[in-house]
């Protein structure tokens, strides 16, 4: 299991948790109760996430003693659900089970980091249940049940997340100096960092694309606008082309252009 430094939001609901149950008196039994035979009532999380007052009723009804546990995510619960491609059968099974693959081990950076945490007592008789997990965990369990259950879909972007991924790159400092498609990928990989890994090819080149677009037809023209207007000044000035062409950076032919345009 990987150590991970990062902030664990669940972790620190644990010690919360102990902490409470020992300001309140309550013991706590670190482990978790089988539900096979007994009947239990189940805390609706969808209404209220709030432990504390879930732990209310026990010590309101001096329930004694708290069963709490929790689970760290491993690597081994990805190794498990990864797909091979040879046991996929027709055309379309080798790139659906390469983006199945490549949206599972985007989980990989939450290794080590607690994904749920199980809260129980009794009170006459009846088992009292809390279950609290992170959300990332509970994406992770969608996305492998989607894939058993034989509903996956690769995970598209939208087309206002393409537009805003496209105006980050068309406006980062190094795209204007990219000479080609390949430089450009590769300056989109080093903005988005590990989010890179689980995007779809179809989405890396729709956001190049995009940014393609955005450059010809928004950001050049206000350029080159730009650049005429400063040609112009400075040919007034008594600059040679020469000169101008030294103060905006591009060649005397260009400076013909701007001056005749």
């Amino acid at each position: 299991m990987k150590f991970n430094r990062r902030h664990d939001p669940l972790l620190e609901t644990v010690r919360e948790i102990q902490e409470y149950c020992e300001a309140s008196g309550l013991a706590v039994f670190s482990g978790y109760l089988t539900r096979d035979k007994e009947t239990v009532a189940i805390w609706n999380i969808a209404r209220s996430r709030d432990w504390q007052a879930f732990l209310g009723v026990a010590v309101a009804r001096a329930a004694g003693v708290v069963y709490l546990d929790w689970a760290p995510f491993e690597d081994h619960l990805i190794d498990e659900a990864l797909i091979r491609p040879s046991d996929e059968a027709g055309s379309e099974a080798g790139p659906r089970v390469e983006e199945y693959n490549r949206e599972l081990d985007r989980f990989r950076e939450y290794a080590g980091m607690t994904s749920l945490v199980e809260i129980a007592y009794s009170l006459g008789g009846v088992f009292h249940y809390f279950e609290l997990e992170a959300d990332w965990f509970a994406e992770f369990e969608d996305l492998v049940d989607a894939w058993d259950d034989g509903a996956y879909q690769p995970h598209r972007l939208s087309r206002a997340r393409v537009h805003e991924l496209a105006n980050q790159l068309v406006n980062h400092p190094n795209y204007k100096t990219c000479q080609s498609k390949a430089q450009r990928r590769y300056l989109l990989e080093q903005l988005l960092g590990r989010e890179f890994e689980a995007l779809r090819s179809s989405d890396a080149a729709a956001i190049l694309d995009r940014a393609a677009a955005i450059f010809d037809l928004e950001i050049k023209p206000l350029e080159r606008s730009y650049l005429r207007q400063r040609a112009r000044e400075m040919k007034e000035q008594g600059l040679s082309l020469d000169a101008i062409a030294g103060n905006l950076e591009v060649s005397r032919a260009v400076v013909k252009a701007l001056l005749a345009g």
